[in-house]
């Protein structure tokens, strides 16, 4: 019998199911795509059965191309997109959509919670300001506008909470991911019930809390029938996308941080106590280990605005956006892009912002305009790297994940603009091993979070040096890039 580790990582716009041994080696990879369900301008829904079946299908792909019997999978851990809500009712189904992240809608409700909550004590127990798109906000606003899927509601949980419920029939949630519900106290680690009793929310409906190295269930017979799992095999607490993208890295201590770039972008590390920059510009989370928090500042607009870019110029894959962004030199023969086009998180918390193309001449070229893409993405980051500089977090290593990791030119972009070093690490699907991880650690195959990653992670050979000719030429153009910002604020 094999000792095989499975991580599930349920992202926004796909799901992937990773197979390894403990020693890191992967036995199978499987991705499945899904979409985002849009209503009306600014919400963001998802089908949370559509979402179960993709991870089912990729689940039993996966042990197949493997070669995995279901009983070498010794333990499963999920991961998955943060902040987002599932409510479900007596039997165990939704009521509505998963209103996810990127979601809008819930301003007014935001405005509605902070009449019972003052801003201060709110942030002092939960260590984050409120946004749209975060589960208490959606849950407010869902019981003002959908009163009749309200009532009916008897649990509530994160996205990736469904897929594990649906895996093992517990409902639980972990420290990770319940912090991104912005009804958690960060720094106690559990369920802040007087904010929920001064919203007039019954604190019964939020799930029982775990730490992400706890077993939380066994596969049940309906789930081994749907994916190929064993009846019986052990499914870790795991963790939210960011914390688990961290573990997966390597990133279990100060001293590191992680720039991943996905559907959004992240700057992340991993702090001995929750901090709290004075601005509330960064997100504070508890973090796999449970006696450490991970601080995130947050873009919104990775992946999702080149796949905007890719679809509206008529590019047929991201391949096509990185080559066309080849043609153009750094700089982009002066074009600036904001990419602000689901409005941005870190450093100004501004939903309604724009994305803006400046510099725009007879001349400019789809090249510039693709490459400018990549340079605004980046430009956001180096944004976030100042505020985790102001909290005087230490920077000494940056690793690359997700897009930017992919591509040698993205690499060359974040190490130029960063002014850093830029390093990588084996393997590539960081929150699917991170879960993985977590999993093995909770079935007593890893002894501790630093064994697993011990075993399983390993830096490459590549590192990407800034360029020293360019640091000035983007320097301005950073400086430029946040001036469009200020100078637009208003008509945003």
């Amino acid at each position: 019998m094999e000792h095989y580790l499975m991580g599930i990582n349920l992202g926004v716009a796909k799901v992937t199911v990773l197979i390894q041994d403990l020693m890191g080696i992967q036995i199978a990879c499987v991705s499945k795509q899904y979409g985002i369900i849009i209503p009306w301008e600014g919400c963001a829904e998802q089908d949370m059965d559509q979402l179960w079946a993709s991870t089912a299908q990729a689940i039993g792909e996966a042990l197949r191309e493997g070669g995995a019997r279901p009983e070498d999978i010794s333990a499963v851990g999920v991961s998955g997109q943060m902040h987002g809500m599932v409510a479900l009712d007596k039997a165990g189904n939704p009521v509505h959509n998963a209103i996810i992240s990127f979601d809008r809608r819930s301003r007014d409700a935001i405005s509605e919670i902070y009449l019972s909550i003052s801003k201060g004590e709110f942030s002092e127990k939960t260590y984050n300001q409120l946004e749209t798109g975060c589960l208490i906000a959606s849950l407010v606003w869902l019981r003002r506008h959908r009163p009749e899927a309200y009532e009916r509601i008897r649990v509530v949980m994160l996205p990736k909470d469904y897929i594990r419920y649906r895996l093992c029939g517990e409902v639980g949630t972990d420290c990770t991911d319940a912090a991104g519900s912005m009804v958690f106290n960060v720094a106690k680690r559990h369920w802040e019930t007087d904010f929920m009793e001064k919203l007039g929310i019954d604190p019964q409906i939020f799930p029982p809390v775990g730490e992400s190295c706890e077993i939380a269930g066994y596969v049940t017979p309906q789930a081994a029938a749907e994916t190929g799992l064993q009846i019986g095999t052990p499914l870790s607490f795991g963790g939210g996308d960011q914390p688990m993208q961290l573990l997966g890295s390597g990133i279990v201590k100060p001293g590191k941080i992680l720039a991943n770039i996905a559907t959004a972008v992240q700057m992340a590390a991993v702090v001995p106590k929750p901090i709290q920059d004075a601005n509330l510009r960064a997100l504070v989370y508890p973090f796999a280990d449970s006696h450490t928090w991970a601080i995130m500042c947050a873009g919104l607009n990775g992946m999702v605005s080149l796949k905007w870019f890719k679809d509206i110029v008529g590019l047929a894959s991201y391949d096509d956006v990185l080559r066309a962004a080849v043609l153009s030199p750094p700089g982009c023969n002066g074009v600036v892009s904001v990419p602000y086009l689901c409005g941005v998180y870190t450093p100004y918390k501004n939903p309604l912002a724009k994305a803006i193309f400046f510099g725009l001449t007879i001349n400019s070229t789809q090249a510039d305009l693709a490459r400018s893409m990549l340079e605004g993405i980046v430009f956001g980051q180096r944004d976030s790297l100042n505020v985790l500089h102001s909290m005087q977090i230490p920077t000494e290593m940056i690793l690359s994940s997700g897009g930017g990791d992919i591509s040698p030119l993205w690499r060359q972009i974040q190490a130029d603009i960063l002014g850093r070093e830029i390093y990588r690490s084996f393997p590539r699907e960081k929150a699917c091993l991170g879960a993985a991880i977590t999993a093995g650690v909770a079935v007593g195959l890893y002894a501790s979070l630093e064994e697993g990653c011990a075993r399983s992670i390993r830096l490459r050979d590549d590192v990407t040096v800034p360029n020293p000719n360019l640091k000035a030429m983007y320097d301005e153009k950073y400086e430029t890039f946040r001036e469009l910002y200020r100078r637009n604020r208003d008509l945003f």
